[in-house]
């Protein structure tokens, strides 16, 4: 039976100590599944937890909603020059 230890490092980190170090990769799959995981690091390399695509998501939906809005924006502000100009255009 391998030994597990866990330190406990800030309210939103853990660092897991395993002497066997084949039991790494199925831990890390097990934790990456988990809805409030958002990073596992084994050997310097970040896999990305569940809480992170769920994040990823989020920021997608958020920046979709601000391009539509700038779109919004720029088609108003060409509809008015365009009435600008027509008006300047029959002044002529």
């Amino acid at each position: 039976m391998s030994s597990l230890f866990r330190y406990v490092v800030s309210s939103n980190r853990v660092i897991f100590m395993i002497k066997d170090g084949a039991k790494a990769w199925e831990i890390k799959d097990f934790l990456v599944t988990q809805d409030r995981c958002e990073e596992v690091t084994i050997e310097g390399k970040n896999y990305p937890g569940a809480a992170a695509k769920s994040k990823d998501t989020k920021k997608s939906t958020e920046k979709d909603k601000h391009e539509d809005n700038v779109s919004h924006k720029k088609s108003g502000t060409e509809k008015r020059k365009r009435s600008e100009n027509d008006i300047h255009k029959t002044e002529l």
